[in-house]
């Protein structure tokens, strides 16, 4: 699973997107692309670490915690956390213990390229699939979009588009799953920077073209958090020219 993938996950269950999550709950320091870089690497290399949280470590437990730390690879690590509770006279504390820390390594991930990422989905698409996925890259390439690679094991580039004033993810291209590659469109990133009558016409543009895992009205009653996907082997030529003008409004709205 790559960021984009695991950012859907999340915020089909929490109702707002990862960085924006963290965002909130950040420092001033913190940069929302040295995040996603920082967890794209993590996805891409494996690189975890599994909490056990117990209320006692025993000394079984720290035999198993010694036994997978030394025969899993560096990147992955078993973390015992023991919370010891008290309260007395009416103050409640906690007192968290670790045991068996390692640390992880670094490896460096290798970005998916221009020449790579169409040479992967060409095999897996017919010649209109592959002209889709082309002409929409060009589009959002010749609209100025900052073009984000993905790290993953799957074929994956963003399209970061000037809307309302600010760089938003507004598409990205990828293989979900394997050999399937898609289109999806970030409504969930427009929420709170483009005005509302402006993203309902945004929606009902896009739902022109038919086949999205999300239906509109689901879209619509999920508050616009949602994040619809169509394949790209299953638009036409005159989808494709629909979706366009569709983000041309977007970006001049």
């Amino acid at each position: 699973m790559d960021y984009v993938h695991l950012d859907a996950a999340f915020t089909a269950r929490a109702g707002a997107s990862l960085s924006a999550a963290v965002g909130k709950v950040a420092g001033e320091t913190w940069d929302e692309e040295t995040f996603r870089a920082a967890v794209a690497a993590n996805l891409a290399n494996g690189r975890f670490r599994l909490v056990i949280a117990v209320d006692d470590i025993t000394e079984e437990l720290r035999r198993i915690v010694r036994f997978l730390n030394g025969h899993t690879t560096h990147e992955l690590e078993i973390l015992p956390l023991e919370l010891r509770y008290v309260a007395d006279s009416g103050i409640e504390i906690l007192f968290p213990t670790t045991y068996g820390e390692k640390p992880l390594t670094s490896v460096p991930p290798q970005a998916w390229s221009e020449e790579r990422f169409f040479s992967t989905i060409a095999s897996s698409m017919s010649a209109t699939g592959n002209e889709a996925a082309r002409r929409l890259y060009d589009f959002a390439r010749d609209r100025g979009a900052k073009l984000q690679w993905g790290i993953g094991p799957l074929a994956s580039v963003t399209a970061r588009m000037m809307i309302a004033g600010k760089a938003l993810s507004a598409l990205n291209l990828s293989e979900w799953p394997k050999e399937n590659p898609k289109l999806f469109v970030h409504f969930e990133y427009l929420i709170g920077s483009v005005p509302h009558a402006v993203l309902v016409r945004f929606a009902q543009d896009i739902y022109q073209v038919s086949g999205w895992s999300v239906s509109q009205r689901e879209l619509e009653t999920s508050g616009y958090r949602k994040r619809p996907s169509a394949l790209l082997d299953h638009l036409s030529s005159e989808e494709v020219v629909l979706i366009e003008a569709a983000l041309d409004l977007l970006l001049s709205a």
